[in-house]
Parts: C-alpha cells; structure tokens; sequence
C-alpha cells in the first residue's frame, strides 16, 4: 500500500539547508530547483501568473539553451516577447522596453564556453524600473558573487540535477511545482558541495596553454572575459567525439554521461545527440566546422603532464578525410 501525500516541509528545509551552505544572506529568498531549465521556467512562470496584469517581458538570448522552453507559454498566451538584438547599449535597450515589461532573462555567461556577458548595469536599470531581472549563472556564481538587488533573481546552476535560485527581497511570486516533488536533501546538498569543491579558475595556465597550441589546433576563445576553469580548442580536420575518447584513453579518464562530465567534453553532435542542438539558441553560432571539433578541457585535464603529446598524437590519429 502507499499513501499518496508529498512531505510538505521537504522542500522548505531544503531551502534552509542550502542557504546555510551558501551562507546567504537573511534578506534573500533560496529556491532549490531539479536542474537550471526546470529553475528558469517554474521562476519565470510564476512571476507571469502572480503578475498576470502585465503582458510583456523581455530576453537577452544566445547565451543559454535553458531559457527557450519558456517561450511557447509566453507566445500562446499573447505576451509581448522583447528579445534583444545581438549587440545593444544596456540604457536605450531598457529604456526601450513596454511599460508593462514584467521580467527580462539574461546570462551571466555562456552555456559551453564560461565566457562573461555585464549585466550590472542592465539589472540595476531594471530594478530602476521596477523589472524583474532574471540572471542565469551557468558557471560564473561558483567563483564570483554578486550584490544581488531587489527586483533580481540569480539562478545557479550546480549540476543537471541541481540548480538554486538566489531571490531578493520584492519578487514575491509563490513556487509553483517544486515543493510537491520528492527531494533527497543529502544528495542535493552533497552535488552542490562537489560542484564548489571542483570548481577552480588558473587564469595563467589556461592562457599559456590556449597560446602554445600544437600546430592545427586553435583558441576558440579570444576574450579575457571568461570563467578561467576551462580551455577551448578546436580543429577543423577532426571530430570532436573522436577527439575526446582519444584523449580520455590515452589519458586514463573514465568519461562521465554528457552534462556530467567536467574534465574533458566536446560540443560535437555525435556525443550529444540530435541534429540541430545549437540552431535555437546560440547566437551567433560558430561554424559547423568549429562545433563539430570543438574540445573544451578542465583544469585536471590541463595539468596533465601528457596532453601536449596525446594533442599532436591525436593529429596524426584522428583525422578525417571527409567531415561533411
């Protein structure tokens, strides 16, 4: 037999467990949330339905795959969606926005590569304004923390199972699904310690490794803006997937599922699945060539005495005449 009841403090107790890890503080609401995606859309929703008198928002897009699923309650049901142009002056773009914006989404940095995208001067004209300010942080709140204003909400992402929305003190939109679901409280509080635990930036080895590159390889990245966790590479004659079993075999790594592994992944298609993953969201998109070889290495990877050698081996290896 069972009973069919949720165990209503759960949640909340969870709330309270995490906002102690993260030593929050006492003005702030935190929400736990099964994953980034499911965090974005039950915020997002929420702030819709408890502030129904208002019928448009606005998105900061290309950044981020978990914002889109959004999208189609928010177009069914008639809301004005203000997306962005790709480059825009934070000022005249808020100023832009229908009197009747009720939030705008916007990343802190990228999905794949860490890089960082200023927000402070976009959430501080919001919260002017009286606009809730989605943040998503895929990456950056584990080595940055931010003032979070009233109006703001951040969203952090930990792992594909664990995500917390940091709230300030004016968003009083209630929680919609995520109190009824079941939570294992000592997982999700041990898979947000293990993401602060691994998560380090070594600025100088990145870059020294992204400038001394063997010979057919590339820095995807040319800013100084980024999460210093990770390098990308990438080269246009191999697979990526090719690429990132190679390595993890000459390396000894066991690779993890994909969305769970952090030291050694690749944005080829074959790894992830699916046809068009990148089409919707990444904005611009790098070309096929790049995506199809792109590697992106943590740091334990980084510091591994035999990558330089197991790259140029791989060159020689792993080629393709034909990757069309």
């Amino acid at each position: 037999m069972k009973v069919d009841l949720s165990s209503f403090e759960t949640w909340e107790n969870l709330n309270q467990s995490v906002s102690d890890e993260l030593k929050a503080s006492s003005e702030l609401q935190i929400r736990c949330y099964l994953g980034l995606a499911s965090g974005v859309f039950e915020i997002a929703l929420g702030i819709a339905q408890f502030y129904s008198h208002k019928r448009s928002v606005a998105l900061v897009t290309g950044h981020s795959p978990h914002l889109h699923p959004i999208l189609p309650y928010l177009y069914k049901e008639g809301y004005q969606v203000q997306i962005a142009p790709e480059t825009f002056a934070a000022k005249e773009w808020v100023e832009s926005l229908a009197k009747d914006t009720c939030f705008a989404i916007l990343c802190e940095d990228h999905a794949v590569s860490g890089e960082l995208y200023e927000t402070e001067e976009i959430e501080k004209l919001l919260n002017e304004k009286r606009i809730f300010c989605l943040k998503v942080s895929h990456h950056n709140h584990l080595f940055r923390q931010t003032e979070l204003l009233p109006y703001s909400v951040r969203l952090c992402s930990f792992d594909p199972k664990t995500a917390v929305a940091l709230i300030g003190s004016k968003m009083r939109a209630p929680a919609l699904i995520a109190p009824f679901l079941e939570w294992e409280a000592p997982q999700f509080l041990a898979s947000l310690q293990k993401a602060k635990a691994e998560s380090v930036e070594k600025k100088e080895l990145v870059l020294n490794f992204e400038k001394n590159l063997p010979a057919g390889f590339s820095a995807f990245l040319q800013t100084s803006q980024r999460c210093f966790d990770r390098a990308l590479i990438y080269s246009e004659s191999l697979a990526g997937e090719a690429l990132q079993q190679f390595l993890a075999s000459s390396l000894k790594l066991n690779l993890r599922a994909p969305g769970w592994e952090t030291r050694l992944e690749t944005t080829h298609l074959c790894r992830w699945g699916g046809v068009r993953n990148y089409d919707e969201w990444w904005k611009p998109r790098p070309a096929e060539s790049i995506l199809r070889g792109l590697l992106i290495l943590g740091i334990e990877v980084l510091e591994h005495p035999d990558l330089r050698a197991t790259l140029d081996k791989a060159l020689r290896e792993c080629q393709i005449a034909d990757l069309s």
